[in-house]
């Protein structure tokens, strides 16, 4: 099993999302097992820097964050898992 932190930009909402990761190697597929938001940095539209950084601390938010990476980032995810996971093997 393989942890690592990563961040998936959300850019229709103008926010980066603070991930830990939890996967394993099954067979060749790698499976991401669990997806754990930490915080978000709201940044400008239009500049990109960062303005606002909010931990998030209740289930809930956790919750819907999740669902959110999952609908909407999961295919990026899915490539820092393989990238971990490989270089874990090295």
């Amino acid at each position: 099993m393989t942890s690592f932190t990563t961040n998936w930009e959300d850019e229709e909402n103008n926010r980066i999302v603070e991930l830990a990761v939890r996967c394993r190697l099954d067979g060749e597929t790698v499976e991401i097992v669990d997806v754990t938001p930490h915080a978000v940095t709201f940044v400008d539209g239009e500049s990109r820097e960062p303005v606002r950084k909010l931990r998030v601390h209740t289930e809930g938010g956790r919750r819907v964050l999740s669902r959110v990476v999952r609908a909407r980032g999961w295919e990026q995810l899915q490539q820092a898992a393989q990238e971990a996971q490989m270089a874990e093997a090295l």
